[in-house]
């Protein structure tokens, strides 16, 4: 596992609730290797993301902020 994938997985794994982690890890596990470089920044930048904001979007329906193609909140969101 490389520098950047630990990382990754340190992010996802480091959240507020059990049921965002959760959905964060497994979106990772088996997407990752998957996504385009564009879709990995992107998922970078929502894992800078306060976590009441990344709930809003995934469990909520929130739009997307700026610079987030609302097709990987989708994604994402699949999971749950």
């Amino acid at each position: 596992m490389n520098e950047v994938t630990r990382k990754v997985r340190f992010l996802c794994s480091r959240r507020s609730t059990l049921e965002l982690e959760t959905l964060l890890l497994d979106f990772f596990e088996r997407e990752w290797e998957g996504l385009s470089r564009e879709e990995r920044e992107e998922f970078l930048r929502l894992l800078e993301m306060e976590d009441r904001d990344l709930e809003g979007m995934l469990f909520r329906g929130d739009p997307a902020p700026p610079g987030i193609r609302p097709e990987i909140v989708k994604r994402i969101s699949r999971l749950k």
